[in-house]
């Protein structure tokens, strides 16, 4: 069921035996608003399109109507870093947290704050 998931991991380099959770997180946008311009003659649109965003406009007469839809996928995984020494592993050395998204004009701000008891 979480096989592009436990991709996602494998690609962090992070090993699935260390992971405490992971999160994946799809999100779309969808924003119109319509403002004025100068007055034109004819309709004039124009589209702008990739794989995670479209952009549309649309002008008639004094105003414009603008369209943006946008998307993303963002994989966040927490895991634990374990002392070694030689091949053996014990106790936790640090909490590691993961991140990463596919859309590459977006730009992630994380601030993330772990309590363990």
């Amino acid at each position: 069921v979480n096989a592009d998931l436990h991709k996602e991991i494998s690609a962090l380099k992070v090993r699935i035996k260390d992971v405490q959770s992971a999160v994946r997180t799809e999100s779309t946008t969808e924003a119109i608003e319509t403002v004025r311009v100068d007055t034109l003659n004819k309709i004039v649109t124009a589209e702008y399109r990739d794989a995670w965003n479209i952009i549309k406009s649309e002008q008639v007469g004094d105003s414009a109507k603008l369209s943006y839809i946008g998307r993303d996928t963002i994989v966040g995984v927490v895991s634990i870093q374990k002392k070694r020494f030689l091949f053996f592993r014990w106790g936790l050395k640090k909490v590691n947290y993961d991140i990463s998204n596919k859309n590459p004009k977006t730009k992630i701000n994380i601030d993330v704050a772990v309590r363990f008891k």
